[in-house]
């Protein structure tokens, strides 16, 4: 009997865990930048699950890497690209919205993901993403112009 009442308790902690499903409003942010140019955007993640929520980012060495999360083993730093977001969301309930922020220093292409985790108390890791797909250019300079006056003031004789 304990057996079974034990098993059954797993059942309802895993249909639990397994029916929060997150879902992001976005499944990838595709940004155009200049270097140094900074770019923040909204992701809205809801849920039924309820409580903390981590997040962290993770990047792809190159990329054209492939989309094999196991071996995002750098960070944003590593490309030299300074993000901002909020790491743990307390008290997750329903809908949240949360902001991140690029600013990237050198030009290149970069990816990386926003991931999700849910701080579940059993072995189950439920983990949603937002891909971050990074394309950066140095600035095209602008060529000030400047504008001449050209003062008529005639020399002629009144009379």
């Amino acid at each position: 009997m304990k057996k079974i009442i034990s098993f059954l308790f797993l059942f309802m902690i895993l249909s639990a865990v397994a029916s929060a499903t997150f879902s992001p409003d976005k499944g990838r942010l595709n940004l155009e930048l200049n270097t140094n140019e900074k770019s923040c955007n909204e992701i809205t993640i809801s849920s039924s699950y309820e409580g903390d929520v981590e997040i962290r980012d993770v990047w792809a060495k190159t990329f054209d890497e492939e989309r094999n999360l196991n071996s995002y083993t750098f960070s944003a730093s590593d490309h030299n690209i300074e993000i901002s977001y909020q790491d743990k969301i307390t008290d997750f309930k329903d809908k949240e919205t949360i902001e991140v922020c690029l600013t990237p220093k050198e030009t290149g292409k970069y990816k990386g993901m926003l991931i999700f985790k849910p701080d579940a108390e059993t072995n189950v890791v439920v983990e949603v993403g937002v891909w971050l797909f990074l394309s950066v250019e140095e600035p095209i300079p602008t060529q000030s112009i400047s504008t001449t006056t050209v003062n008529n003031q005639g020399s002629g004789n009144s009379g």
